[in-house]
């Protein structure tokens, strides 16, 4: 918890406050323009103001278009399955069969299948094998006979019973084949919107400047009071992809034709993780168990890549720092992977993120903090402290087993189509300013929108970190 009290993150001059309305003398610059694939540097007494995940995303190369503003993507289940016993099941005779009632909605066990027996109390055939010999599928029961001298004892309800091999006659049959699902995965699209109002002698005083693009200048221009409204706009963004949820509640709204229209919401990284995945308790600090437990854990969820994208609030960051980075002696990272991997081989642009890399157990964990969990207006305020919690995330690409679409397993889509972008559109509607008037109001009003959905497949594999939360890597 914080050390420090009764901080004000709010001291200001009185009258420049952030309010609602148009801008006139209290506009300041807040963006230094800079090449696209660069994150805006704001200038302010405040710092970045709390950079965000679509500036992220963007230059890891984990964003594209879309051209619908609902998404099904699908994750093959697991093509093995084991056996969770439903009720007690007692066999006190040597070579004696026994029925078990298979806890699942579906039975996975066939003939032949040889199952090895785990530890569970009162029975000393840890590591005996015993072999399917009937199923009744009806009954969701399996029947099983010792493959050697010894009795069942009692399996408790509960017990686990792992399937590890199997075994057939001569001269029988095959057995029948196994089915693997897929589950779907559905992601949204959602609306953000933003605008801000300039008055026509404002665009005397206000700082206009011709951007710039990969060393090409564009017939574009960009002011500051725009580019403070871009930036509120993502600070929305960054919400929606940290925190937000499905709209299952049938929240509506009138449209401006008087139709009444479904107002949709994307899905975050903490809400599809806290659904699918776990979350780990670091109310102690994020040490080396935790992350040996965490590497553990999303191998054991089928990750491969060997590589994990940690994002930090800057209080559990110092805990990294302090308990791990410090005194822990990382040898083996292979700098040219992580930028290949997760920068697309742009040097510049790894370094700009100012990630921290270690490599333990097999898996390179690459530590970065987010600076809007720290913003103290926001994701930092005192009930929420998303400055102690953490995200960790497997980087990889993975295929969608019906359509066959190779896909990054976290990411943003936009809406876009034959040319038309909906990525951040920016419209005026001018009564000042210079160019084509449409008003005869002496102003100009600037609008900015974005259409995204967040995507995130195999959430299972991804791990929250949070602290006094009683969770366990299992």
């Amino acid at each position: 918890m914080p050390i420090l009290s009764n901080v004000n993150y709010n001291q200001a001059a009185t009258g420049t406050y952030p309010r609602s309305g148009i801008l006139t003398e209290q506009l300041v610059s807040l963006y230094d323009i800079v090449e696209e694939k660069h994150m805006p540097q704001l200038i302010s007494r405040y710092g970045k103001q709390h950079a965000n995940f679509m500036m992220l995303f963007r230059s890891m190369g984990r964003e594209e278009p879309i051209t619908a503003t609902e998404y099904t993507a699908h994750e093959e289940n697991r093509i093995h399955a084991s056996i969770k016993v439903k009720n007690d099941a007692t066999q006190n005779t040597e070579k004696a069969s026994v029925d078990v009632v298979n806890d699942a909605d579906y039975m996975y066990a066939r003939v032949g299948d040889i199952i090895t027996l785990p530890r569970y109390t009162g029975a000393t055939n840890w590591g005996k094998q015993a072999i399917v010999t009937a199923i009744d599928a009806a009954k969701k029961t399996i029947t099983m006979k010792p493959v050697t001298d010894y009795a069942f004892k009692t399996i408790p309800a509960g017990t686990i019973l792992a399937i590890t091999n199997g075994a057939f006659g001569a001269g029988t049959g095959q057995p029948p084949g196994t089915i693997v699902g897929v589950t779907p995965r559905q992601f949204q699209a959602q609306i953000f919107k933003e605008s801000v109002g300039l008055q026509g002698s404002e665009f005397v005083k206000e700082k206009w400047f011709k951007v710039i693009d990969d060393g090409r200048s564009l017939p574009k221009w960009y002011t500051t009071g725009l580019g403070r409204a871009e930036y509120l706009l993502s600070l929305k963004m960054d919400g929606a992809f940290t925190m937000g949820d499905h709209n299952h509640s049938g929240l509506t709204t009138i449209a401006n034709d008087g139709s009444t229209v479904e107002v949709m919401t994307t899905k975050g990284m903490i809400p599809w993780i806290q659904e699918l995945g776990t979350t780990a308790d670091v109310d102690g600090g994020f040490s080396k168990d935790v992350l040996n437990e965490t590497a553990l854990y999303m191998k054991r969820q089928g990750v491969e890549s060997g590589l994990a994208l940690c994002i930090l609030g800057d209080r559990l960051m110092q805990s990294v720092e302090g308990e791990i980075l410090d005194n822990l002696e990382n040898t083996g990272v292979d700098y040219t992977k992580v930028e290949n991997t997760v920068f697309r081989g742009n040097r510049e642009l790894s370094i700009s993120w100012n990630f921290k890399v270690i490599t333990t157990g097999g898996m390179t964990t690459i530590f970065h903090v987010h600076d809007n969990w720290s913003n103290p207006v926001g994701f930092d305020s005192a009930d929420l402290e998303l400055s102690e919690c953490g995200i960790m995330l497997p980087l990889t690409n993975v295929k969608d087993p019906k359509t066959g679409i190779q896909m990054p397993n976290v990411g943003l889509k936009y809406l876009a189509k034959d040319g038309y972008s909906r990525r951040m559109e920016t419209w005026s509607v001018k009564g000042a300013g210079g160019g084509l008037y449409v008003s005869d109001v002496d102003r100009a009003d600037f609008y900015l929108r974005a259409h995204y959905m967040f995507t995130f497949v195999k959430a299972n594999q991804a791990i929250f970190l949070s602290p006094g939360v009683g969770g366990s890597l299992s």
